[in-house]
C-alpha cells in the first residue's frame, strides 16, 4: 500500500537501481531486484509510483526493449497509468508494439481502456483479436461484458460479429 513508498523511494535514491541504465550497469544489477522494486511500487497505488514507472519505463525501452514490457504492467496496478498506457497504446506503430499494452490496459479495468480494447476486435490481425480476448477474460472479467455487447449491437461485419460470439461469449 501507499505506506511503503517512502521505503522503496529511499531503496531507489540510495542503490540509483533504475539510474543506471547503460547496457554494462545492466549486466551487473540482478533483474529479479529491478523487477521486484518495480512491482512494489506499482502494488503501493500511488500516483507518485504511476509516474515514478512511467519514467523508469522511458528509460529502459531504450537501453532494454525486452524488460519495457514488465514495467507496463506494474504502472497498470498503481491505478494512475491509465491515460499514459492508452496515449502510449494509440501511438504503437505495429501489432506487435501494441500487443505490449494489451493485458495492462485490461488490468486497469478503466471503462475507457475497456473501450479501446473492445475497439481492437475490427483490427485484421487474428493475434491482436485473441490477445484481447484473452486479457479481458482473464483481467477485465465481468467489466468487459457491456462493451463488448456493445460492439456487437453497433457492428455490421458479420465475420466480426461471428468471431466475437463464438471466442468471446
Amino acid at each position: 500500500g501507499p505506506e511503503t513508498l517512502p521505503v522503496l523511494l529511499d531503496i531507489l535514491e540510495r542503490h540509483r537501481v533504475f539510474e543506471r541504465n547503460r547496457p554494462q550497469d545492466l549486466r551487473g544489477q540482478p533483474l529479479n531486484l529491478r523487477h521486484h522494486l518495480a512491482q512494489a511500487l506499482g502494488a503501493s497505488r500511488t500516483r507518485e509510483a504511476a509516474e515514478l514507472l512511467i519514467d523508469i519505463h522511458r528509460r529502459v525501452e531504450k537501453v532494454n526493449p525486452m524488460w519495457a514490457p514488465v514495467i507496463l504492467s506494474d504502472i497498470a496496478v498503481t491505478g494512475h497509468g491509465t491515460p499514459f498506457l492508452l496515449d502510449a497504446a494509440r501511438r504503437a506503430g505495429n501489432a506487435k508494439d501494441l500487443d505490449n499494452y494489451i493485458w495492462p490496459l485490461a488490468r486497469t479495468r478503466d471503462p475507457e481502456a475497456i473501450g479501446f480494447l473492445v475497439g481492437l476486435f475490427a483490427r485484421s490481425e487474428l493475434a491482436i483479436r485473441r490477445s484481447v480476448r484473452d486479457a479481458l477474460d482473464q483481467s477485465a472479467g465481468p467489466a468487459a461484458i457491456p462493451a463488448v455487447l456493445d460492439v456487437l449491437k453497433r457492428t455490421r461485419d458479420e465475420q466480426l460479429m461471428g468471431w466475437i460470439i463464438n471466442s468471446i461469449l
